[in-house]
């Protein structure tokens, strides 16, 4: 499965990822969550039981300073290794919730930072904060994940703040 972490191109650094798999009937109870490492090249594998053979699920992205993002339908595991790209069209996410890197890829959007599932003000507001105390290392409002957090960060958060972005869920 192939998760990119930031809008502006794939990570930096390698970086954790969790994928949940949400059941294809309502409430979309999750069923399985595993969290991995994805490369810099926005890469990851992440391995469920085999119950989930022959079983079709909502495909869940859940980032540090994302927003979750659901595939926009149910997932058909019907092999031991299925893969699943989110970058490759934006109508692969519910709702088309992605971002267009310009080059034909696609992204999750970055800049939630305290994970209510909104890019707002309190999230600007958290970041601004941030940028005073001169953050090195592993931080959520490090929006382009380079380990530190700068100005690069504000524009990538004032750029998705006009949008008043919501978590879109089946």
């Amino acid at each position: 499965m192939r998760a990119v972490a930031n809008p502006s191109g794939f990570p930096a650094l390698c970086d954790t990822v969790t994928v949940k798999l949400a059941d294809s009937f309502s409430p979309y109870s999750i069923a399985h969550s595993v969290k991995n490492t994805i490369g810099t090249n926005g890469v990851g594998t992440f391995t469920f039981p085999g119950s989930v053979q022959g079983t079709n699920y909502y495909i869940v992205l859940k980032h540090r300073n994302t927003l979750e993002t659901w595939s926009a339908a149910p997932v058909l595991f019907n092999a031991p290794s299925t893969s699943y790209d989110f970058t490759n069209l934006a109508s692969k996410s519910y709702g088309s919730n992605e971002v267009s890197l310009g080059d034909g890829n696609f992204a999750i959007w970055s800049g939630d930072v305290n994970q209510d599932g909104l890019i707002n003000m309190t999230d600007l507001t958290s970041l601004e904060s941030s940028l005073l105390s001169y953050l090195l290392g592993y931080y959520s409002q490090d929006l382009n994940g380079d380990n530190l957090v700068e100005s690069a960060d504000m524009s990538l958060i004032e750029n998705n703040l006009p949008f008043s972005l919501i978590l879109l869920k089946p």
